[in-house]
């Protein structure tokens, strides 16, 4: 009964796993800016750098942790507040993790992930932070050189396209972001490899002369097994009939029977089997001189 109850406390758990909320909803974010990371209830929020493990609102500089609601709010971020951070309960269970970053730059550029999948499509964008000054207006930027002038770029990704991306405004430039490529898998007829063939190899599995019809071997093969079943037939019929043929003819068995009764003159009987009705029958004795 203990072990039914352990396990019903654990199917919530496995069926919907935890996660960091964050708002607004980015891995990157201007310094001075504020966010809010949630979790479940009676989970706490986490971060880690290096080696450094902090807990939200329980380590000096590091947000406003409300346990009612288990949210951590973060104002005036800084760029030491980059790191990963995680939800965690009190029996240690971790929840998946996110990286957060913080920049002290005043243009962000937003990639859809690390890693994309080839023939997906994609949009990078630029961001620009609030209350700056906009300059001729932001382009996007591919390892150093311009690929698209505009904030916003909207493109399938090929293998070609993996590299460093950034954005610029006139003289400012955002954080440098690595696109990673990952090539599609393709799905394969599952038949076995060609196999390289010796000439002698060749020779036993060339082809059969045209003239041949498309199937003959397993016919032919069962015309040979069908003939060899007829002749073990036959050949059981002739042994038979011989057997048969050599037995002796049934003779006609005599049985002496005498019957004595009170009279003296009673008189004697035989049974016979006759051979031609198998039933035993009673002759006198002197049907069977005659």
């Amino acid at each position: 009964m203990a072990l039914l109850l352990f396990c019903l406390t654990l199917l919530p758990l496995l069926v919907s796993p935890k996660i960091l909320t964050v708002e607004p909803d980015s891995d990157q974010f201007f310094s001075s800016s504020t966010i809010s990371l949630k979790c479940e209830a009676q989970w706490t929020v986490k971060r880690g750098s290096g080696s450094k493990v902090e807990s939200c609102g329980f380590t000096k500089d590091f947000g406003n942790f409300d346990i009612t609601t288990s949210t951590c709010l973060l104002n005036t971020l800084l760029p030491s507040d980059s790191g990963v951070y995680w939800c965690e309960s009190a029996e240690g269970t971790r929840s998946p993790e996110r990286l957060l970053s913080v920049t002290g730059k005043n243009l962000i550029l937003d990639l859809p992930g690390p890693s994309v999948e080839e023939g997906s499509s994609i949009t990078l964008s630029c961001r620009t932070k609030p209350g700056t000054e906009s300059g001729s207006g932001p382009v996007l930027l591919k390892d150093g050189l311009v690929v698209q002038n505009s904030s916003e770029w909207t493109f399938t990704v090929e293998k070609k396209d993996e590299g460093e991306y950034s954005c610029r405004d006139g003289s400012e430039e955002s954080e440098m972001r690595r696109l990673q490529v990952t090539v599609r898998p393709t799905t394969t007829p599952t038949s076995s490899p060609p196999t390289s063939l010796s000439p002698s190899s060749s020779a036993l599995s060339s082809p059969e002369p045209s003239g041949a019809p498309t199937g003959f071997t397993p016919f032919l093969l069962g015309g040979l097994v069908l003939l060899v079943l007829v002749l073990v037939l036959v050949l059981v019929l002739v042994l038979h009939r011989r057997r048969t043929r050599a037995d002796p003819e049934k003779d006609v068995t005599y049985a002496d029977i005498t019957v004595r009764g009170v009279e003296e003159n009673l008189s004697e009987f035989s049974v016979v089997l006759s051979s031609s009705t198998d039933r035993w029958e009673f002759l006198s004795q002197n049907t069977l001189e005659s």
